[in-house]
């Protein structure tokens, strides 16, 4: 058959039509390939190899005579899969489809790539593993892989890599047997562009998986900073809007090459950040489970960014695991995250896993700012890193155990997102300290095999009540079918038989089940061979302990609004956009993207037609954690433009509060009309851009890499909300009461008041209860007492006197107990501001609801 032509997320490549070609004439199996680089037998290895080469040549010969008489050529032979690379002409093509050893012909297309706190114990728990030395760096040679498009190995000029892949980010602490003594022992380029990183899309997804902090303020490690790395760079093309693409002949070639390294590099993971195919027995999908059974590798592969429109990008990857993508702390799906089911395949679920989106990285050829990364291509490698760190913690686990032990531990993500189901967040959350404890547990971890019609009970602790994960997992050893054995998982109390959990999917190669212990305190998971794909089965098990107390992050947020002074704070609006704006109308994490500190960013505005003394600016903004922003004043270069340098150089202090944020600085007198930009640089991770139809007015923003010539490079137009202050407007304002820092058992917070005069007496008020104080309800409306339009939101329980610093701050400092029995408690908070400016003498900041939370 000839398979259908490029889809929606592949690209016809220029020049001569080539093709792979699937046959079925070779002679040898990869049983024996795949003993000795189990049993770390690497000459053995390598000279079978050698011998395949040979052999594979001589399977083809009849083929290659063929290809030759209908003008083709064959460019490459492939033993990993029974395939050729072939160029020729549709016609010729037509001829070679009905020659009797061809199986299936499929156009050579051009896939492109998928294009904070995630560590934490919030999300995916890496970071309680490095404290214990699992970062997977032990032992000294195994290897995580990245097929990508290449990693930075020559960071910029430096004839080193970039520091993030040293041992601790210090390019002076030396890897032995690493590129310039870092922890990249191979890179190398198997697309038509270079190994060293020219698109950064390689060297964004290694540092997830396993990069090393790199020295910015905000840099972090990836999930095995430790690990030794392998390159595979398969970029061929650049497109003309900055996507990266590969062949797949040349994602092929690369992973039958990553099985021939195997020998050498003792490669036990992998990730791949790119498109693919649906289809497993298309031959790049081939390719990929052929080398995770060959070659004992985990493969993970990003589930793809189709949203919920039909899946046409994400690969097949029934040996791997596929990663959907959700985000920090809330935990919800992303609409780009492709879901599932398998097309072709309506009971086969799709993706497996789910992992964080976005993160910070670095930047090839440049150590001084950080990147975001983000879409599925930033939560796949998330996978692969939390892979890599078990895999070394435990070198004896084999990849279906890896597997089952990284899918049992999952956290489910059921409540986080009503209406959908595993076709959209797998398993669940990766939780990579729940798999290292798992896997560093002999007793919560097997591997058997299993014959047709047979069952395997396994006995495990389950205390009463306690949440416990089980899954199976097995790999398909032949590539060449669609009907891989099906598993069945049943848990059962071991005293009195009965049923406490069952799971029968038909399609996937695992099963995975949730209960809550047994009565017994003892429980059976009978595995049941419902259908075999050959004499026997290999699979493995893994029970994994469920906290019933998962850590959720504390959170604050404006409970009810507060009255107006007046208060003086500062100067007042002179120009601007959608000034009127509040945070509701600002996109969050879960709808939009958030900027780059990559970039800075310059607003262009005009002074009114009397010119104005300009003395700050305040932006609507969301930040993930507490953020400064540097915040600049350039003037117009005369040609429009911002001018390179700035006349003004401040800060603006941001978190993760959807609020307006200020910056002052020492007043620059603008002409009447005079056009000039406000700029922003320093995201880490925040979000500026309103929502389509929140709000009307789109100003110029101006860009700039900083990473290069310091000049603005463009433009383009976008909704923002932008107050620029000047000094001919005083105005008064409603204080505003925000907490800052962690609101955790055991761990403190600021609570902060700002917008006040400075020195301003002020009382922090905190309560458990916003609905009655002493036997009257609340709100309680202070009209009667004098003060109209305020309220009352809280019954206090405890109050704090404090002042505002000459900036108009107050902050008060609340310690928050490590007791359990707080985990969860409401916590509302409010300011009353001592004016003696107003008639009303006394006024009220906005309310907050604080939510303890767990670290």
């Amino acid at each position: 058959m000839i398979a259908p032509e490029a889809t929606s997320q592949t690209v016809e490549p220029a020049g001569p039509k080539r093709w792979l070609v699937q046959l079925e004439s070779r002679s040898f199996d990869l049983r024996k390939l795949r003993q000795a680089l189990i049993d770390h037998r690497s000459d053995e290895a390598l000279g079978l190899v050698a011998s395949f080469e040979r052999r594979i040549r001589r399977d083809h010969a009849e083929f290659s005579r063929l290809v030759d008489s209908v003008g083709g050529k064959v460019l490459r032979h492939w033993w990993l899969v029974d395939a050729c690379h072939v160029e020729a002409s549709e016609a010729g093509i037509q001829e070679l489809s009905q020659h009797p050893s061809v199986v299936r012909v499929e156009r050579d297309l051009l896939v492109a790539a998928h294009s904070g706190r995630a560590l934490d114990h919030f999300n995916h728990g890496a970071i309680s593993g490095f404290s214990m030395g699992w970062d997977g760096s032990s032992p000294a040679n195994t290897v995580i892989a990245i097929m990508d498009s290449g990693i930075d190995s020559d960071m910029d000029g430096t004839g080193r890599p970039h520091r993030a892949f040293f041992r601790d980010g210090d390019p002076t602490t030396v890897t032995p047997g690493g590129l310039a003594g870092s922890r990249i022992v191979l890179n190398q380029a198997f697309g038509a562009l270079p190994a060293d990183d020219a698109h950064g899309h390689g060297t964004r997804a290694a540092a997830i998986a396993a990069g090393a902090a790199w020295g910015t303020a905000t840099a972090t490690d990836g999930h095995a900073p430790g690990a030794r790395i392998a390159s595979y760079g398969i970029a061929d093309s650049i497109g003309p809007t900055g996507g990266v693409f590969a062949l797949y002949s040349t994602m092929t070639t690369a992973w039958q090459q990553m099985v021939v390294d195997k020998a050498t590099y003792d490669i036990v993971v992998a990730n791949n950040s790119f498109g693919g195919e649906q289809d497993p027995l298309h031959t790049v999908q081939q390719a990929l489970d052929a080398a995770a059974w060959t070659a004992d590798i985990l493969i993970c592969v990003s589930a793809g960014n189709d949203g919920s429109a039909p899946q046409t990008g994400g690969q097949s990857a029934v040996n791997g695991l596929a990663v959907a993508a959700v985000n920090e702390d809330e935990h919800r799906v992303y609409e780009f995250s492709s879901r599932g089911p398998v097309v072709g395949d309506p009971t086969r679920t799709y993706p497996d896993i789910a992992a964080i989106a976005w993160g910070r990285t670095p930047i090839q050829d440049c150590e001084g700012v950080d990147d975001l990364f983000g879409l599925t291509s930033s939560a796949a490698p998330r996978v692969a890193g939390a892979a890599m760190a078990v895999r070394s913690a435990v070198p004896a686990l084999r990849v279906d155990e890896a597997k089952a032990i990284l899918l049992a531990s999952a956290l489910d993500l059921a409540d986080e997102n009503p209406g959908l189901d595993r076709n959209a967040f797998g398993v669940g959350l990766m939780r990579q300290d729940r798999a290292l404890l798992t896997a560093t547990d002999a007793a919560k971890h097997a591997t058997d095999t299993i014959q047709a019609g047979a069952t395997r009970s396994f006995s495990f602790a389950a205390p009463p009540g306690e949440e416990l994960g089980v899954a199976v997992a097995w790999l398909r050893d032949v590539t060449t079918t669609t009907a891989w054995s099906d598993l069945s998982l049943r848990i059962a109390d071991s005293a009195t038989n009965q049923t406490l959990a069952t799971s029968n999917l038909p399609r996937n190669p695992y099963e995975l089940v949730r209960f809550s212990g047994a009565p017994s305190g003892t429980a059976v998971a009978e595995v049941t061979a419902i259908s075999i794909a050959g004499p026997q089965q290999e699979f493995a098990i893994a029970i994994a302990s469920l906290p019933s107390l998962d850590p959720f992050r504390g959170s604050f947020r404006v409970h009810g609004a507060g009255c107006g002074g007046p208060v003086v704070n500062g100067d007042g609006v002179c120009v601007g956009a959608n000034v009127q704006a509040t945070g509701t109308d600002l996109f969050r994490a879960i709808d939009g993207v958030p900027f780059s500190n990559r970039y800075a960013n310059a607003i262009e505005l005009v002074a009114p037609p009397t010119g104005m003394t300009l003395t700050g600016f305040e932006l609507l903004v969301r930040s993930l954690g507490d953020t400064a922003l540097t915040t600049t004043v350039h003037l117009d270069d005369g040609t429009g433009q911002p001018a390179t340098g700035p006349v003004r150089f401040a800060s603006m202090p941001t978190n993760d509060v959807e609020r307006w944020c200020r910056t002052t600085f020492a007043p620059v007198t603008l002409a009447p009309n005079e056009r000039f930009f406000l700029g922003i640089a320093g995201w880490s991770k925040s979000q500026i851009e309103l929502r389509p139809g929140r709000a009307a007015e789109t100003v110029r923003v101006f860009w700039r890499d900083r990473c290069g010539d310091p000049a603005w490079d463009g433009w383009f137009f976008d909704r923002v909300g932008i107050r620029a202050l000047c000094a001919e407007l005083p105005v008064h304002d409603v204080a505003r009461h925000t907490t800052v820092g962690d609101i955790e058992l055991g761990h403190a917070a600021s609570m902060r008041c700002e917008g006040l005069a400075p020195n301003a007496p002020v009382i922090l008020m905190l309560g458990f209860s916003d609905s009655i104080w002493a036997g009257l309800p609340l709100p309680l409306d202070l009209s009667q007492f004098g003060g109209t339009g305020c309220q009352i939101h809280l019954a206090p329980r405890m109050t704090v006197g404090t002042g505002s610093d000459g900036a108009g701050t107050a902050f008060v400092n609340v310690q928050f107990g490590s007791g359990t029995g707080l985990l969860g408690v409401h916590v509302f908070s409010q300011y009353i501001v001592l004016d003696a400016s107003s008639s009303r003498m006394i006024t009220l900041s906005n309310s907050g609801e604080n939510i303890i939370g767990t670290w």
